[in-house]
């Protein structure tokens, strides 16, 4: 993994890596969260590129871990209590637009087999 790490929040910083990396996209927000939120690194704009070409190269979301563990660690920024971050990272745009393009692919993907009755 590169850059810095998010902490758990009953974690210490000093620990090392909470969540190891399991992609480019959980790298990349790794990075990104251990900043605040409104000082993100420069390839922070790239990153919904960067979502969008795992979406299309994962050969399934379900099990992809990458993928799943960004998108838990997304939600976790508006719920709480799951990292130590800027709270402002709740309402940053390109956080919100990159949990929305995982879950969209995820939920498509639950209800695929679905049969619903006529």
């Amino acid at each position: 993994m590169t850059g810095q790490s998010v902490t758990p929040v009953q974690g210490s910083r000093e620990q090392g890596p909470p969540f190891q990396s399991r992609g480019p996209v959980r790298s990349e927000l790794s990075v990104a969260l251990a900043k605040p939120a409104f000082c993100s690194p420069r390839s922070w704009a790239d990153f919904p590129s960067l979502v969008d070409m795992a979406l299309s190269r994962t050969a399934d979301i379900v099990v992809d871990e990458g993928l799943q563990l960004s998108l838990f660690l997304l939600y976790g920024l508006s719920y709480g209590g799951v990292l130590d971050t800027d709270p402002g990272w709740e309402w940053n745009t390109i956080a919100i637009a990159a949990r929305v393009a995982i879950e969209e692919d995820f939920e498509r993907r639950l209800r695929d087999p679905t049969v619903l009755p006529e």
